[in-house]
């Protein structure tokens, strides 16, 4: 969802949502009656991220200008990417080789039919490059002081911050939703975003179940591992004993 939240006065904390929207895949391609079209997708992709950084520095100024914060200081900002198309959409299958593609007669027997997806799409080098050239900007701009004294974030040097959104978050993913008449795909959309920010029991319980696994992970890897030092190998067993 793209959260920027880097000079809120009131940081959102942030965890791991228990439940995915859809499956990820990597890239794209267009299947029409002539055969492929990667240049569809590809164009729809390149849109939508070349718009992201203008929305973080947007939430950024938002967050710590004088007038402006006073309304939107302690607001969290999210940008997400979305693109929806009539064409039906399809993933691959995970347990499928180039084998079976070739010798595959239906896009069905290769692939499953989805309402919608999560495309990755981190930056390559030309956005990160272009990021980065918005953000120096907008921090010529805003003034590295000035930012500098409102930053609340995971670092104390908004260049660093910037930085990191430039090259991982700029965007991460991109929604990417079958249009069909009942509007199905958005409307699972929408309900998901409301799970988000407003959770259901549910969605607790989940997080909790998925913190206690977590918790018991390291307990026993700790249990398992006493008698190893981290620093550099076994411990000295006759100081065990």
């Amino acid at each position: 969802m793209h959260p920027v939240d880097h000079f809120n006065t009131d940081p959102y904390s942030h965890s791991v949502f228990p439940i995915a929207f859809g499956p990820l895949c990597s890239k794209g391609v267009e299947l029409t009656t002539d055969g492929a079209n990667p240049k569809t997708i590809t164009q729809a992709i390149a849109q939508l991220a070349y718009a992201m950084a203008e929305k973080v520095t947007s939430a950024v100024l938002h967050q710590t200008d004088e007038v402006l914060s006073t309304h939107f200081k302690s607001t969290t900002f999210y940008s997400i990417p979305v693109i929806v198309t009539t064409a039906a959409l399809y993933r691959l299958r995970e347990d499928v080789d180039i084998q079976t593609i070739k010798a595959s007669e239906q896009l069905e027997d290769i692939a499953t039919n989805e309402p919608f997806l999560v495309l990755k799409a981190k930056p390559g080098s030309d956005l990160l490059k272009y990021n980065q050239e918005i953000f120096t900007v907008f921090m010529m701009e805003r003034g590295l002081d000035e930012l500098t004294a409102k930053l609340r974030s995971f670092n104390d040097d908004p260049r660093f911050v910037f930085d990191n959104i430039a090259r991982g978050d700029c965007p991460n993913s991109i929604v990417v939703i079958q249009h069909t008449p009942d509007n199905n795909g958005l409307i699972k959309f929408f309900e998901f975003i409301n799970r988000v920010i407003k959770p259901d029991q549910e969605i607790f319980d989940l997080i909790k179940q998925k913190n206690d696994e977590h918790t018991a992970f390291f307990e026993k890897f700790e249990r398992d591992h006493s008698g190893v030092n981290l620093s550099g190998g076994l411990k000295d067993a006759k100081a065990e004993q």
